[in-house]
């Protein structure tokens, strides 16, 4: 199972998010008991309700506190894509473009196919 939980940690995230989690969720419902899996998925929801919180507070308008949350996923997972390219659209809404410019860089250095970052950048 150890390789479960190494493959997990280097998903990066990359393709889905909630293919991701899912697959984090099922190798931990097979090993429970293994420390790797259960930092994995710790990690995996901390992530999870970072993207969430900030896809919250972003529908309401509440962009600087957005970006915060999105930051504070990147402290889990400093290579998520998704949350790069979610705080750069919150950036671009505060008028810090070269800001957002560097996290769409990042989320494209990461998946360089991920369209929403090319166009936000």
């Amino acid at each position: 199972m150890h390789s479960i939980a190494v493959d997990l940690m280097n998903l990066n995230w990359v393709h889905r998010f909630d293919d991701a989690m899912e697959a984090v969720q099922q190798a931990g419902r097979l090993d429970s008991s293994n420390r790797d899996l259960t930092v994995v998925t710790r990690r995996a929801r901390a992530v999870s309700a970072s993207r969430s919180q900030g896809n919250d507070l972003f529908k309401e308008g509440r962009f600087s506190e957005a970006c915060l949350a999105y930051g504070q996923g990147l402290e889990h997972e400093p290579y998520n894509s998704l949350l790069l390219c979610n705080r750069a659209a919150c950036r671009i809404k505060l008028g810090q473009f070269e800001k957002a410019v560097e996290d769409c860089n990042a989320a494209l250095n990461v998946r360089p196919s991920y369209s929403k970052a090319r166009l936000r950048r």
